[in-house]
């Protein structure tokens, strides 16, 4: 109880704190937090190198929208035996319904990737070229999870607890030059309950609108009444480069049973990327 506590003071005081929140939607227009924003700002700043002159389509792309889905991108042959692999183990998991999710993850695991050696084959030289391009410099992966969320029983508008609580619209939080590249183990269709999501340009628009809604139900009927939101289906070899930090999104529960999904987290960096890169994909960017 004393511990829980603790936790709660430190996320309001420090992680989450309410001055820190507004003056980040006011001066960036997200819900990532000034001191989060500040710090992206500044790691994008030194780690940048020379310009370049061969600008993907994607990374302008993602640039602009804080989003992409890139396509013809992923080795379908190395999906399907990781899912083969995933599916195995999660059939062993039994203590994940309270939460309605499970992940794997790299997180201070280092068996992560002897158990799923495939998640290195699928980080490819095309998913490289983006991220240098849009950071206008170099990168590090700095953890990998794959997980499972099944369907939700509760289906009320007003539950913004599930899934770890990001069944509710949210930015992440962490620092600013941190996204995100989903890879989908099956094909998720509108029934599979894909995750949604708004761009970077609408999210300024909404927090710069209505800076001082604290409420997560007020913001999901503030986002239902905008004909703005987006759906990350999948239906082929692609995958969607996002910064959650900067565009708002949250889970759905699928109609089906579940929906699987592996997710790469990566961040700008001083060192050009390395692909033995297990012993770095342990950090935790929040």
């Amino acid at each position: 109880m004393m511990t829980k506590f603790i936790n709660k003071i430190i996320k309001i005081l420090f992680l989450r704190n309410p001055v820190d929140v507004f003056l980040g939607r006011i001066f960036f227009g997200n819900d990532s937090s000034f001191r989060k924003n500040l710090q992206g700002k500044l790691a994008l700043k030194n780690n940048r190198i020379s310009s370049k002159i061969n600008i993907s389509n994607d990374s302008l792309y993602f640039k602009k929208n804080g989003f992409v889905k890139a396509k013809k991108i992923v080795p379908i042959n190395e999906i399907q035996k990781l899912r083969e692999k995933f599916i195995y183990e999660i059939s062993c998991v039994t203590d994940w319904k309270k939460n309605l999710r499970y992940d794997f993850t790299s997180l201070n695991n280092p068996n992560f990737f002897k158990k799923f050696s495939e998640v290195k084959n699928i980080f490819n030289d095309k998913m490289c070229k983006i991220l240098e391009d849009y950071y206008n410099g170099y990168f590090k992966v700095t953890n990998v999870h794959i997980y499972r969320i099944i369907k939700n029983q509760n289906s009320s508008l007003e539950d913004v607890r599930s899934y770890g609580s990001t069944i509710a619209w949210h930015n992440d939080g962490s620092r600013s030059d941190s996204v995100k590249i989903f890879v989908a183990l099956d094909k998720i269709d509108e029934n599979s309950g894909p995750m949604e999501f708004v761009s970077k340009k609408e999210t300024k628009n909404i927090f710069r609108k209505y800076p001082f809604i604290f409420s997560k139900i007020n913001l999901a009927n503030k986002i239902n009444n905008m004909d703005c939101k987006k759906k990350m289906t999948f239906f082929g070899n692609e995958a969607y480069f996002i910064n959650t930090n900067l565009c708002l999104h949250r889970a759905q529960s699928p109609n089906t049973t579940h929906r699987d999904l592996l997710v790469y987290y990566c961040q700008s960096s001083k060192s050009p990327f390395n692909f033995d890169w297990e012993k770095v994909s342990t950090e935790n960017i929040y």
